[in-house]
């Protein structure tokens, strides 16, 4: 093979490669709010995609606050023409994108109102401004003890949907029934210490 065909067949080989991970930008309708950073819309041509808000993480629906962050973030897209700059296709199938409404970014404005996370996992994929924009506006809702920060302890949805276990300081809404000063977060957020039974006591 010359170098000719080579750099032809490698710039072939790249293009495929991009047509599988990336979206253009386009616009559409919000239809459907699934929760918190997930929602649903209807592009020009009547076809559906579901849309991952890139950046946050918000509350699981069986979390505390995980209604309260879909609600926001219905009333913040919901029925409304949106704008989907950038995007990739995630290992479930969904885009994956910042939601403009005009000049309004839904994802940092559910962060601003402590309805979500900033979602530090994936921030390499973020510009270096909004990493900064999205880290500042997580650091103020949690100085203003706004949303989900005003709970006296938080478990970040990546540690719920895993079934996290590991203790958590006591805050000073949470009172240990086991004497001890740590507490456990189950599965579905409950707070609970081992009794020299090993038995579960839950905390009030």
């Amino acid at each position: 093979m010359n170098f000719r065909k080579l750099i032809i067949k490698s710039a072939i080989t790249a293009f495929a490669s991009l047509s599988i991970t990336c979206v253009w930008a386009y616009e559409a309708k919000v239809v459907g709010v699934s929760d918190g950073d997930t929602i649903t819309v209807l592009d020009g041509n009547k076809s559906q995609h579901k849309i991952r808000v890139a950046g946050i993480d918000a509350p699981e629906k069986a979390q505390d606050f995980g209604y309260r962050s879909k609600e926001h973030l219905s009333d913040l897209v919901f029925g409304k023409t949106v704008n989907i700059p950038e995007s990739k296709i995630d290992k479930y199938g969904r885009t994956v994108s910042r939601i403009m409404v005009g000049n309004t970014d839904a994802g940092l404005e559910q962060i601003k109102a402590g309805m979500a996370w900033h979602y530090k996992k994936y921030e390499i994929e973020q510009s270096p401004a909004d990493r900064t924009s999205y880290s500042s506006a997580e650091n103020q809702a949690k100085a203003s003890k706004i949303g989900l920060w005003s709970q006296a302890v938080q478990v970040r949805p990546e540690d719920f949907r895993h079934g996290d276990k590991a203790s958590k300081p006591v805050g000073s809404g949470a009172e240990c029934p086991c004497g001890t000063n740590n507490l456990c977060t189950g599965p579905r957020g409950g707070q609970f210490c081992m009794d020299g039974g090993s038995k579960k006591k839950y905390a009030k």
